[in-house]
């Protein structure tokens, strides 16, 4: 279970059992619904497919930074430090920004949008900017902000949903625990990373690009 990461509506207990119904060998698993990621490891782990679609909506940078920095050993004690409420409000304004700048920014430089204001036009671009500016001064060294989201936030939630709740315990891992977890699963993704197909699309669109012969799961 070391390879599995919390999440609200996670399958992590059921991981297994699920798998198990599953076809043991085949050409390509489509995980619509990633969440965290507790299916697509576990068949990692037995090793019964040849390719993996990650489809991954909201927790996309998830599984990017684990990629990344997962092998790393020292990892557990450059990202993974005391929860508190600082720490948490410290990454979420560095996930703020690093979405602003890798997904919402290039989007709309894309399509050149822009909004009237005070009857002026006003290219949302320069808005975004602005943001960008002030979403926070001190910030973690990037690219973290994904990984420690699973980990500091309450039982492994994204900022914008779940928050820092320390009268629930805030549920989630140890350091430690968050370390072992994160290194095993980012070796396991570079070691299948050409195999991996990684998106973050409407599970409409998924299902429209699936082809006879994939293990679909929604």
């Amino acid at each position: 279970m070391l390879s599995v990461f919390t999440y609200p509506g996670s399958k992590i207990k059921l991981a297994a059992r699920i798998v198990s119904i599953f076809p043991p060998t085949g050409d390509r698993y489509v995980d619509v619904f990633s969440g965290r990621g507790a299916l697509v490891f576990e068949l990692m782990r037995r090793g019964g497919y040849q390719r993996y679609w990650i489809n991954a909506v909201g927790t996309i940078d998830f599984f990017k930074e684990l990629r990344w920095l997962g092998p790393a050993p020292a990892v557990g004690p450059i990202l993974f430090k005391t929860k508190t409420k600082e720490y948490y409000n410290q990454s979420k304004a560095e996930t703020l920004r690093t979405s602003l700048e890798n997904t919402v920014i290039p989007e709309i430089e894309r399509l050149g949008t822009h909004v009237v204001l005070n009857g002026q036009k006003i290219p949302i671009l320069d808005m975004m900017k602005r943001a960008l500016a002030t979403a926070g001064e001190e910030s973690l060294s990037r690219p973290a902000s994904a990984a420690v989201e699973a980990y500091n936030s309450y039982m492994g939630g994204t900022y914008h949903s779940t928050g820092f709740k320390p009268q629930l315990g805030n549920g989630g891992i140890s350091r430690d625990g968050m370390r072992r977890k994160f290194i095993q699963a980012g070796l396991m993704l570079e070691e299948n990373w050409k195999r991996i197909k990684l998106t973050a699309i409407d599970y409409r669109d998924a299902l429209a690009q699936c082809r006879p012969g994939d293990m679909v799961y929604l």
